[in-house]
Parts: structure tokens; sequence; C-alpha cells
């Protein structure tokens, strides 16, 4: 199918392309493979005969479900062909005269082989092997409805839209301004109540006097004024015993 979508050109099978090495430092480096010519094996005429054929197939044939699923960014719709075909695969054995003797389910397929425009092309292929096959019935329109239940998917791949140019006159939407946050209502300041004293003797239990231990040792600026202290009594001296004359 390549070689119909090339106008009859084999291209080589290419999977690598160019490598890079040190990207981004002194020695980066990038080598790319020389592309090599291709080989012609149908005219041109005859390819993009077949093309046609194989269009017809979608357009109105055993594909024609998938006759306009495929279209470009500008919403055309893109050509499509391809070829089906289905496999009802058994072991049979015949005797004479081409009686049917034995026959032996070996396995079940249905294939679409397509192109999509003048890029894309491939092969979906689905398949059920043993016995167990003979209990489907199923044929090529199966791998049709799975490529145009695919194709939503592969569309914004194969044929993405291009971005959209800013417009010159388009003028940035200036944002709106944010509201001011609502400024708390100041909470109102109850006066406290006064303190009522009960008085207990001297004092009263809202300003308890501690009492202090005395200090024994102390001098008696350093004691609390409320605090006496007792004045030692001298004893009065006694006079010396008169001692007599010789």
């Amino acid at each position: 199918m390549g070689i119909l979508v090339n106008d009859g050109v084999r291209a080589p099978t290419v999977s690598l392309t160019g490598m890079h090495f040190a990207a981004h430092t002194p020695y980066d480096t990038r080598l790319s493979r020389k592309p090599a010519p291709g080989e012609r094996l149908l005219p041109v005429e005859v390819a993009q005969t077949v093309r046609r054929a194989l269009a017809k197939v979608v357009e109105g044939g055993t594909a024609g479900r998938l006759a306009g699923a495929l279209k470009d960014p500008a919403g055309q719709p893109i050509t499509m062909g391809g070829k089906t075909g289905t496999g009802d695969h058994r072991f049979e054995t015949y005797g004479k005269g081409g009686q049917l003797i034995d026959s032996r389910v070996v396995s079940r397929s249905a294939t679409f082989v397509f192109y999509m425009g003048d890029r894309y092309f491939g092969t979906l292929t689905a398949v059920v092997e043993g016995e167990q096959a003979g209990r489907f019935g199923f044929t090529s329109s199966l791998t049709a409805q799975m490529l145009k239940t695919l194709l939503p998917q592969l569309q914004p791949h194969l044929y993405p839209e291009p971005p959209t140019p800013p417009s010159a006159s388009a003028k940035p939407t200036p944002e709106p301004a944010a509201a001011p946050a609502p400024v708390p209502a100041p909470t109102p300041v109850r006066p406290r109540a006064p303190v009522k004293e009960t008085p207990d003797g001297s004092t009263s239990q809202a300003d308890r006097t501690v009492k202090q231990p005395v200090n024994q040792g102390g001098f008696p600026e350093d004691l609390e004024p409320n605090v006496v202290l007792p004045v030692p009594v001298t004893p009065p001296a006694r006079p010396a015993p008169a001692v007599p004359s010789p």
C-alpha cells in the first residue's frame, strides 16, 4: 500500500533518522542520515489507477461505513481507499467425486488494508485461532468499523489544526479589579466591673499582705518597716569593791 501512495516508488524502510549527542554543551553533535533514493516498481499511471479503484471500496463498497469519516482541519473530507478480506480457514478432507469427508476449523480472520490521503497507510486484522473460531462469523466489515471508531482519536495526530495567530486589533481584556475585602467592625470594649474588696481585719482579700520571715542574723535596715526588733536591755554596772589600805 505504501508503494501505491508513493506513486509506484518503494521508499527504503528507515528506523533511525538521526542522533544527538551532548546537547547544550560545548560538544553538542548532531548526526543525520542521508535519505536513500527510492526504487520505482510501478509507473505513476498504474499506481494512480489502483488508488482510484481502492477509493471506490470506501465510497460505496464493503468499507462504505468509512466514507467521509476523515476530514482535514478545514472540514473537507480526505480521500480514503482500501481492500477488505475475510478468511475462514479450515482443514478439509475430500473423497472420490469431491465428497467432503472431514472439516476441521483452523482459524478465522478479517483484514482491511487502507490508505488515508497522500501520506498515511496501514493494516488492521482481527483473528481467532483454534477450534473456537468455528463459533464466530464476523467479516472484514469488523476491521472497517474498528478503524472508524479509532479515527476521532487519530484525527488530532494525523491532521492537527494549525495554531490560530493572535489578532492585531484584539486588545487584552483587562481583568476586573478585585473588590476590597470588608473591614470587620471593631469589637466594642466593655468596661470591667470594679473589684469589690471584702474587709478581713487589717487587710483585704484583694491585696493580701505576705508575712515575711524574720531574719535573725540581719541588720535592722534589711527588715520590713512593720517588723519591730526588740532592743536588748544593758544591766547597770556594779561598783568595784573597796580595797583596804595597809
